[in-house]
């Protein structure tokens, strides 16, 4: 998931504190031009950063303003309903309706003119960190929420169906451990489980189950090992949890 910064070349000297700022946080991870190595066509890897980004930072001047590339990628971004972020260097407000300032209209900017530079930088990397962690759990819903059918030829020309659709709560025999197994838990439930074959010493093996509810048993448990049989539902209901908590 990558960032966009977009700038013009006077402000270079602000927009690399920003720059060196961002580069310590592990979870963002830029893209501005000085990433371009040599002999690649500058026109086409813009073009393709910009179309990938999942956002835009803009660095707002004067300079920036009359910057044709500068305004050409924030309209990429700004076409495709992605996020840009405004940094405002500079007080642009008096400088007429220019096209970038057209784009920017309507979006809440940081304004570093104002509140300075380090007060400006902790209100952007806390913009994008929220914004990396709601791009993830959108990434993660649209993996999970769509049942594709691979391995079934008979199938193949199917639209993927919507797992939420078609999901059916699953059950499972929840298996009493042994009472030597038992013994070696020092847990609060491998205690109550112990103190239960020590109530019932008459338990048979085919008693040491039970039918449960598996989102029932996710409710009161932080560990569980599920197993079964191919086919039987295992990553479904995995990819069913992954999607309900994005």
């Amino acid at each position: 998931m990558k960032i966009f910064i977009s700038y013009a070349r006077e402000d270079l000297a602000k927009v690399e504190k920003y720059i060196k700022s961002l580069k310590r946080e592990s979870s963002i991870n830029l893209f501005w031009d000085k990433d371009i190595e040599a002999g690649t066509n500058f026109l086409d890897v813009i073009a393709k950063e910009t179309n990938e980004a999942i956002a835009l930072i803009v660095f707002v001047s004067e300079s920036a303003c009359k910057s044709e590339y500068v305004q050409k990628e924030v309209s990429t971004v700004a076409d495709q309903h992605r996020q840009i972020i405004p940094i405002y260097l500079e007080d642009v407000s008096k400088k007429g309706n220019t096209g970038l300032m057209f784009r920017l209209k309507n979006i809440q900017g940081i304004l570093d003119y104002e509140i300075g530079f380090d007060e400006s930088d902790e209100k952007l990397r806390n913009s994008l960190k929220a914004l990396i962690i709601k791009e993830y759990l959108r990434q993660v819903a649209k993996t999970c929420g769509q049942l594709t059918f691979i391995g079934m030829p008979e199938l193949k020309d199917k639209k993927d169906l919507s797992l939420d659709d078609i999901f059916v709560p699953l059950k499972a025999h929840k298996q009493i451990p042994s009472a030597d197994v038992i013994g070696e838990l020092e847990t609060e439930d491998g205690r109550e489980l112990e103190l239960e074959f020590r109530r019932s010493p008459g338990i048979q093996p085919e008693e040491r189950s039970k039918s449960v509810k598996l989102f029932d048993e996710l409710k009161d448990n932080d560990k569980m090992v599920i197993l079964g049989a191919p086919g039987s539902g295992k990553t479904t209901f995995l990819r069913y949890i992954a999607l309900i908590l994005a």
